[in-house]
């Protein structure tokens, strides 16, 4: 008998991650006329019309209901990029009750998972080229850790638990800033625009597996959001089209064609967006979910043609650890023992059993509990919990 550890969660072939910036109590009101408009909000409204929550839900989380969301929340009070005179609230997300019961409330919701962004997101500059992302005004480790504890007590205060996973400001670090992430008790983390690399074709090494620094997952941001597919014919005459499209179609790129090289090497789909295209240097903040709604359905509409695992931040790095700290032994044809690490104890892992024993299904039981595998191109493919020197026993189903 042989027993393989899938890569993926159910043996998809990649699974997708749909990340949006900057959840924040913020709100730019971009013609100053005191109302909230469509884009305007970064998390300030909650539940409102015109809201982006009201936006996502309609036009995303609603018609694709599979869709996870993972949110990346600025705790306290979101700094401007530059000092302006347009209007702008932005103030800590316990400023007002409002405020935290929409958060909870949302993050009950089982296609969302809110993950840490910082404190205030950085320093305000006098021009948006003067802006320091969060991570690189520590001058520290010890102030690094002390902010980051401070933070993470906010979002606990609001949210009750606190962050698994979270991502640095504008993708910006320091030589210190990845121990300051493993210090202070992160499961996983976003640390590089990989994207980036590939898609400018820029010269830098570009690596879109999971990987671990120190004791941290190391999720990979793989795919723009504002990165137009050519069937979106809606934005063909805007200069975001032709920045987007135009400039990669001489190296015959497209973002679908982007999408299959990672399907086709079992890598992440992480999908890179903002709450609002508005901010105070008067410029379109890209990607955002605004400007790109239309991209982000053919997207979407594009993914329904693969086997594919959509999932939170949280839940990609929980298989990520188990089907790396597992190894299976075999005992005979109907046993077998998983050994893993502590810190994984009760995490699913999908498992293909190469045996033939005639069934359409067969069981698997562990620890008192069952677990249902179904004849795929003929194997057996099922989730397990792994438990440290767990018994797994095969019964065969009556056909």
């Amino acid at each position: 008998m042989g027993i393989k550890k899938c890569k993926w969660y159910k043996d998809a072939q990649a699974p997708v991650m749909f990340m949006i910036d900057d959840l924040a109590n913020k709100w730019v009101d971009n013609n100053g006329n005191k109302l909230l408009d469509l884009g305007e909000d970064w998390g300030h409204w909650g539940f409102e019309k015109n809201s982006m929550w009201d936006f996502l839900n309609n036009n995303l989380l609603s018609k694709y209901p599979y869709l996870k969301v993972t949110f990346f929340l600025v705790v306290g009070k979101r700094a401007k990029i530059i000092n302006s005179n347009k209007y702008i609230y932005t103030e800590s997300i316990l400023q007002d009750k409002r405020i935290v019961d929409f958060l909870r409330k949302i993050n009950e919701n089982p296609q969302v998972e809110i993950a840490y962004h910082g404190v205030t997101h950085g320093n305000t500059g006098n021009t948006r080229f003067d802006f320091l992302e969060e991570w690189e005004t520590y001058k520290n480790i010890e102030e690094a850790i002390e902010k980051i504890n401070r933070g993470k007590e906010i979002y606990y205060e609001a949210l009750g638990k606190y962050p698994e996973g979270g991502k640095y400001c504008g993708y910006k670090q320091n030589s210190f800033s990845d121990e300051s992430i493993n210090e202070t008790g992160f499961k996983w983390w976003c640390r590089h625009w990989d994207a980036a690399r590939e898609e400018e074709l820029l010269k830098e090494e570009y690596n879109y597996e999971l990987e671990m620094f120190s004791s941290v997952v190391d999720i990979p941001s793989t795919i723009d959001g504002s990165y137009y597919s050519l069937k979106n014919y809606k934005c063909f005459f805007s200069k975001k089209y032709f920045k987007s499209v135009m400039n990669k179609a001489v190296y015959r790129q497209t973002v679908e064609k982007l999408i299959l090289e990672r399907i086709k090497r079992n890598q992440i789909i992480s999908i890179q967006e903002h709450t609002s295209p508005y901010r105070a240097d008067e410029r379109i903040q890209y990607p955002n979910l605004i400007s790109d709604i239309d991209n982000l359905i053919i997207i979407l509409d594009y993914l329904k043609g693969f086997d594919l695992w959509y999932a939170t931040g949280t839940e990609i790095a929980n298989y990520f650890l188990a089907q790396k700290n597992s190894e299976i032994s075999h005992i005979n044809k109907m046993n077998f023992k998983i050994n893993c690490t502590e810190n994984i104890k009760g995490y699913e892992l999908t498992l293909r059993i190469e045996e033939n024993f005639n069934k359409e299904a067969i069981k698997v039981i562990s620890n008192g509990e069952e677990f249902k595998f179904i004849k795929d191109r003929g194997s057996y493919v099922g989730t397990i919990k792994v438990y440290n020197n767990g018994l797994y026993t095969i019964k065969e189903v009556e056909q």
